[in-house]
């Protein structure tokens, strides 16, 4: 199976072949770099101390250089840097992202695998290791792919996780509104979430779809806005666990999910005491998981929900177990 068709597209088997044999040469991550160029600085913090974290926020031009890394590394990338690498150099730019760093394992997290699919197969076949972000991802090659690793979730990424800490106060003193918070971005491909989201604000001030650059506020006026809140209303594409979830979760609020989406909190080992699960019939009249939502959040003192939630759900958390088990470190 050749991807797209393309002669220079490895085959399934060659991707195999080839992973196995960078794997080999690259030997133990000890002392290895490790490159996070798809993150803002200090947002993430290396844990495995086998690695050496390189500070990198690069155009992605400068990630197609054949002079880095100058020595064999690890570099982690999510799906979001293989688009902006496509939409700048087109998608010949993945073949030489990958040959400019031949010697290196390339780690890739797929942000979008519950409805990217044609990005998702192209992360698969070039990195080394492949960690879909969703439970029950669709993914055609992964009987056949070695690249692909069990599912781990986003996390929350919007805030620094000393930046919690530091407003932990703020957190458990800010006066919060009964009603949900649960402004979602408009995609008009969307349609099934664009009507569940138009149904709840029929009823829901806070629970609406949204056309605002959220992207450009700062830390902290996105930390005032959350906070204002002591749930939130998550509506998902398909199956997916949107990062809104653990947005709520380290903010101290209480996120009222589907169903799925309560099942992998579950999974990840979040307390039940610390989320709500939503049927077909509670779009209709949320009532029920409103007021359920609201008895959770005075159910315990937020700073301790937040302290447990940061250390489990932070962004931080999830890079540091996805290297730990992708080199058993």
């Amino acid at each position: 199976m050749a991807w797209n068709q393309s002669e220079d597209f490895p085959t399934v088997h060659q991707a195999n072949d080839e992973r196995n044999c960078r794997l080999t040469a690259f030997g133990t991550p000890l002392g290895k770099k490790l490159y996070l160029p798809d993150f803002p600085p200090n947002l993430v913090n290396c844990e495995v101390e086998a690695l050496s974290l390189i500070p990198m926020k690069v155009d992605t031009a400068d990630l197609l250089s054949p002079s880095l890394p100058a020595e064999p590394a690890i570099l982690f990338l999510t799906n979001n840097i293989l688009a902006k690498i496509i939409e700048n150099s087109g998608y010949s730019a993945i073949l030489a992202l990958r040959r400019a760093w031949a010697d290196s394992i390339i780690v890739l997290h797929d942000y979008d695998c519950h409805h990217w699919h044609r990005m998702s197969f192209i992360g698969q076949v070039l990195s080394d290791f492949y960690i879909p972000a969703h439970r029950g991802a669709f993914h055609l090659l992964s009987p056949y792919l070695e690249s692909v690793q069990p599912w781990t979730p986003i996390g929350s990424i919007q805030w620094r996780a000393q930046y919690i800490l530091d407003n932990l106060n703020l957190l458990s003193t800010s006066d919060r509104s009964d009603s949900p918070l649960g402004r979602h971005t408009f995609y008009p491909e969307f349609t099934r979430r664009n009507r569940v989201l138009m149904t709840l604000g029929q009823r829901l001030p806070y629970v609406q779809l949204s056309t605002m650059d959220y992207h450009m506020l700062t830390e902290s006026e996105k930390l005032l806005d959350w906070i204002s809140y002591r749930s939130h209303f998550v509506v998902p594409v398909g199956f997916d666990l949107p990062i809104r979830c653990f947005d709520a979760l380290v903010t101290g609020g209480i996120p009222i999910v589907p169903i799925h989406c309560a099942a992998s909190l579950a999974e990840i080992g979040v307390d039940s005491s610390d989320y709500v699960a939503y049927s077909a019939k509670d779009i209709i009249d949320p009532t029920r998981v409103i007021e359920e939502a609201n008895e959770k959040f005075y159910a315990r003192p937020v700073a301790q929900r937040v302290i447990e939630n940061l250390g489990l759900v932070h962004v931080t958390n999830m890079v540091n177990r996805i290297l730990t088990a992708s080199f058993n470190v």
